[in-house]
């Protein structure tokens, strides 16, 4: 899987992770408004039950229904009215009609609260806070990685930057010391038509080329004289391709005849 497609899913999954916290909180604050519709009376329930929470008193409080109110206020006066009034048996009997509304009401809270409330509350204090702990505990090694990457990046660079200098005085440190030799013409390309050495009596003068030694002589053994242009190798040579000749240090050679500015036919 591709780096781009994997971010994708990364805030995707990210994004759902944050719609699901705000939904089981909006959840849970309208259905308590939805069963407790009254202020006024959850705000008072709140604070007993913080009060409770504080001096260590599990003390249980219940919203009052409105049905339940107004049933208990019929049955009251309707009983005080006496039972043999009409009026008073039906104030008597819509009280207890409004009371099993409101007990009706209150199996209905109770059963909200346990099969819907307490399961969302769970999930938010339990399973979405440890995956906020762990996305928070990623986006921190996220951002230390980064840090440490763009460290690095940069020792790198300032290390490159360094090492320049030193690499190109050895390449050209390297370049000096290499003798340079020009190729052998290859055997596709046309060769130059022979052209002599010399003509005439006067032979031309090349810096390769040294003078020709005069003959001297001694008491000991005679150096033989090269005829005709020469020059003196200035190194050792091995051959590497055919029709090259391999000399040493010192050696005469006697040149024939030229190729090109570059190559001569010679003769050891």
């Amino acid at each position: 899987m591709a780096f781009s497609g994997l971010r994708k899913q990364i805030n995707k999954a990210n994004q759902k992770t944050d719609v699901t916290c705000e939904l089981v909180e909006e959840l849970q604050l309208k259905t308590r408004e939805y069963l407790q519709p009254n202020p006024t009376a959850r705000a008072k329930m709140a604070a007993v039950k913080g009060i409770s929470k504080l001096s260590g008193q599990a003390k249980a409080s219940t919203y009052p229904q409105p049905e339940g109110v107004l049933g208990e206020c019929m049955s009251t006066y309707g009983r005080k009215l006496g039972e043999d009034s009409v009026f008073a048996q039906a104030l008597i009997e819509a009280g207890e009609s409004l009371k099993q509304m409101a007990d009706n009401k209150y199996a209905l809270d109770d059963n909200v609260k346990q099969n819907f409330l307490e399961p969302l509350h769970h999930l938010q204090t339990k399973d979405l806070k440890e995956v906020m702990h762990h996305r928070k505990k990623l986006q921190g090694r996220r951002l230390d990685f980064d840090c440490k990457k763009r460290k690095q990046s940069k020792e790198f660079a300032v290390l490159v930057t360094n090492s320049i200098p030193n690499h190109l005085t050895l390449k050209c440190n390297t370049a000096g010391t290499t003798p340079q030799r020009s190729p052998l013409p290859s055997p596709g390309n046309p060769k130059r038509e022979w052209e002599p050495l010399f003509s005439g009596n006067n032979p031309p003068k090349s810096d390769d080329a040294s003078p020709i030694p005069s003959p001297m002589k001694s008491s000991g053994t005679r150096t033989p004289v090269v005829q005709g242009p020469s020059c003196q190798a200035l190194y050792d040579f091995d051959p590497e391709n055919p029709g090259e000749l391999g000399f040493k240090e010192r050696d005469m050679i006697q040149l024939v005849s030229r190729i090109d500015e570059n190559w001569c036919t010679k003769d050891a």
